[in-house]
């Protein structure tokens, strides 16, 4: 290797091991020449100008070039489980990958903060208790939480991995445990006492069975009666008496496509009054049955992007409330989620690849 290469190879800067062998100013003549160095050191010095060039090279590229945090991701990530058959969070890597997330793609709009009410709660990579945890939350730790999954019991939030290089994930974290209650609430929440008001709570019509004397008047339109009269004037009680209901409907993020059917309380929360329900109802009734297995979507807005807000078993059959603009999405009412909230959903009739979700009960 000519003694010009070797400088290239530091990027100007010489290899002064290898420089003693090489004529120049100040150096042995030609026939002053000293012996050469030993292969073996020769094959060293070589490498570590290989390696000081490759760093050099480096320390030159990443400062002017704006590495896309996905590609970084995908290629570390690939790089990791090819080597060692791991994945980043330090596990055997399974079936289902670490979905990562741009940190500079973050929608702060759509998060909300909840506070952790148990001493450790885990957070786990997807949304069921065999899942992996990756990482455990404390006591008054707040976190910012997304979507609910399809359960109503989980909440989508983002954990950064202490392995690898760091990446930030998807994952889920339990807010509401089958025996131990609640694990998480909102930032300020307090638990309010039951009300003494009315105990009715709505007759779902998104539930998995109904009133035999709803099963009666099935096949026949008409207007409500004074037993849903009732139960909806219940409801209304409850929805602007109790916290818990107030935050279950924020939580929820209801629009609806007529903004007109919305009243907004004084703590800011839009809901739809009860005399407006009445009158929605008395234009007409019309049941459907679910037909698509396993269930269909019932969602807050006529739209394939409209939140989820329920999902409705196969063989159920709603009551619905007139369609909207292009007659393929019904209008029902229910109860949603783990909330006592009788209010507005739309769920979509056909479609274009699955088919028929609803069929028409005569």
């Amino acid at each position: 290797m000519a003694f010009s290469q070797r400088q290239a190879c530091l990027g100007k800067t010489a290899c002064l091991e290898t420089q003693s062998s090489w004529p120049g100013p100040g150096r042995a003549s030609d026939s002053e020449a000293v012996a050469p160095l030993p292969p073996e050191e020769v094959a060293r010095a070589e490498a570590r100008c290989r390696a000081l060039a490759e760093l050099a090279s480096l320390k030159q590229r990443v400062p002017v070039k704006v590495v896309d945090l996905a590609e970084a991701y995908d290629e570390e990530r690939n790089e990791y489980r090819f080597h060692k058959g791991i994945d980043e969070s330090g596990f055997p890597e399974e079936g289902e990958p670490l979905r990562y997330v741009r940190e500079d793609k973050l929608d702060e709009k759509v998060a909300q903060p909840y506070e952790v009410l148990r001493d450790r709660v885990a957070v786990r990579k997807l949304p069921h208790t065999n899942a992996r945890v990756l990482e455990v939350l404390e006591l008054g730790q707040v976190v910012q939480v997304f979507e609910w999954d399809e359960t109503w019991t989980w909440r989508k939030t983002h954990s950064k991995l202490r392995g690898g290089i760091g990446g930030l994930v998807e994952a889920w974290v339990m807010i509401r445990h089958d025996n131990l209650g609640r694990l998480l609430a909102p930032v300020g929440y307090q638990e309010d006492p039951q009300p003494t008001a009315p105990e009715e709570v709505s007759v779902s019509a998104l539930g998995m069975a109904e009133e035999p004397a709803r099963e009666e008047e099935r096949g026949r339109r008409g207007g409500a009666g004074p037993e849903f009269e009732a139960v909806v004037q219940a409801n209304a009680w409850l929805i602007r008496n109790h916290d818990e209901l107030r935050y279950c409907i924020s939580e929820m993020g209801v629009a609806t496509a007529e903004p007109t059917d919305m009243v907004t309380t004084a703590d800011g929360t839009q809901i739809m009054p009860a005399a407006d329900i009445l009158a929605v109802m008395g234009a007409g009734r019309a049941p459907y049955e679910v037909v698509r297995r396993p269930l269909v979507i019932a969602r807050s807005a006529p739209t394939p992007s409209g939140k989820m807000l329920s999902a409705v078993n196969v063989g159920t059959i709603v009551d619905t409330y007139g369609m909207d603009a292009s007659g393929l999405w019904v209008r029902v009412f229910g109860q949603f989620g783990s909330c006592p909230l009788f209010g507005p959903a739309w769920m979509l009739i056909e479609h274009t690849e699955f088919g028929t979700l609803l069929r028409a009960v005569h």
